[in-house]
């Protein structure tokens, strides 16, 4: 499970750090599980970033993407597939001469109680964009560990010998060399199940689906192309590709309720057309309804949803976030992420599951981006024991430090 996230020059995320750093952890030994300590800042398995418009919520969604396919399909084509200027977009805009980029991912693997850190540097130069510098560390009781490290396409890793008993014991250094320096050692290695904790990292980032804006659909789309698909697109459009392949999948199963009949059984108001593959006929909030409860029909190892609630009355928000919590009880590999500003999607969420994001002087240019989380703000906690609602606390100006102010100035 993702822990901690933070980068450097990464659009307006610089110097950004959400959740647990990998400092705090290596400064808390092996540490106690994701759940146990109620001052441990990590990110939980159902988390929301909360923030006016313009702090960073999509930023942090981007980031991670532009990770995720970027082990898929390489920096460069990963930065074309998700920003119409390409790398260079992604760049900070207050850092004019630089060109690179910093990321860094923390989990937690709990089988083995450890840590993992995927850390790495992007440069473009001469037009093109490389990996200048690539490293994977682990923390356990034992101490930190570095498992691969490689700068401008040279480096080393250390082969892990499986133990039964507990974690892989690490073998002396391996030299590597990259074809050309714009891979990422991860993408190979990761992919090779004779280095499993590479290859458990490079399924956690690789295996993530992210929807950066609000998706506004009328109609379910038909097939953007023949055959069937396993994973939907960032923007739902091949709905009809991933229903194909359901509907292939549950012919083949003995079970009564197949995937469609129960999706639909958890949507109210819905009226049949005679529709085959999808026989009731589904429009404006419960078509965005139907593709949510499609979407957590897959197996992802992080789902991020900008604005889930937009277009959602108030009933379909709280069906919505109680079914995605009966998804994260189910697959506990799995973590869901949202972004929103919506006082009704707040109302079903705790304190600790909220990370506010706020830009120190909205109208300066340069103004970093922090997120602060409510999990340890002791008058927010007050509040909610007393039936609060973190909406209603969120409405009044108690959660943002910019509202507190600007009410603070009005009275």
């Amino acid at each position: 499970m993702l822990v901690g996230f933070d980068t450097q020059h990464f659009a307006i995320l610089d110097q950004f750090q959400l959740g647990l750093s990998f400092a705090d952890i290596e400064a808390s030994g092996e540490g106690p599980g994701p759940r146990e300590s109620a001052k441990d800042h990590r990110l939980n398995s159902l988390s929301c970033l909360l923030g006016r418009s313009s702090t960073g919520k999509s930023s942090v969604f981007l980031a991670l993407h532009f990770l995720s396919q970027s082990l898929l399909y390489g920096p460069e084509l990963a930065a074309e597939r998700i920003a119409d200027a390409g790398f260079d977009s992604l760049l900070n805009y207050a850092d004019q001469d630089g060109k690179s980029i910093g990321l860094g991912l923390n989990f937690y693997r709990p089988s083995f109680k450890e840590y993992l850190r995927y850390e790495l540097e992007f440069i473009s130069e001469d037009y093109e964009t490389k990996v200048q510098y690539e490293r994977v560390l682990k923390h356990s009781r034992q101490g930190t560990e570095v498992l691969l490290e490689v700068q401008n396409g040279e480096g080393w890793l250390r082969p892990e010998r499986p133990n039964a008993e507990g974690p892989s014991t690490l073998d002396e250094q391996e030299p590597i060399e990259l074809l050309d320096d714009s891979l990422q050692a991860l993408a190979i290695y990761g992919r090779m199940l004779q280095y499993p904790s590479l290859a458990w990292l490079y399924r956690q980032i690789a295996n993530c689906f992210v929807t950066q804006d609000p998706f506004d659909l009328n109609r379910l789309p038909a097939r953007v192309r023949p055959g069937v698909e396993t994973r939907l697109a960032a923007d739902f459009s091949n709905a009809r590709n991933v229903l194909a392949y359901y509907q292939q999948r549950d012919d083949r199963r003995v079970e009564k309720l197949q995937t469609v009949e129960r999706i639909l059984d958890k949507i109210p108001d819905t009226k049949i057309t005679g529709d085959g593959n999808l026989d009731r006929q589904l429009t404006s909030g419960n078509l965005k309804l139907f593709l949510y409860y499609l979407l957590l029909e897959g197996d992802y190892s992080l789902i991020c949803l900008d604005s889930p609630e937009a277009g959602l009355y108030h009933e379909q928000v709280e069906d919505l976030i109680r079914e995605m919590r009966i998804y994260l009880d189910h697959n506990w590999d799995c973590q869901i992420i949202l972004s929103s500003h919506s006082n009704i999607l707040l109302d079903n969420l705790r304190p600790e599951e909220v990370w506010v994001m706020e830009r120190e002087g909205l109208a300066a240019e340069e103004a970093k981006v922090q997120a602060t989380w409510l999990g340890d703000k002791a008058k927010v906690q007050a509040m909610y024991k007393e039936g609060v609602s973190l909406g209603s606390m969120w409405y009044s100006g108690h959660l943002s430090q910019a509202s507190e102010t600007w009410y603070k100035e009005r009275d």
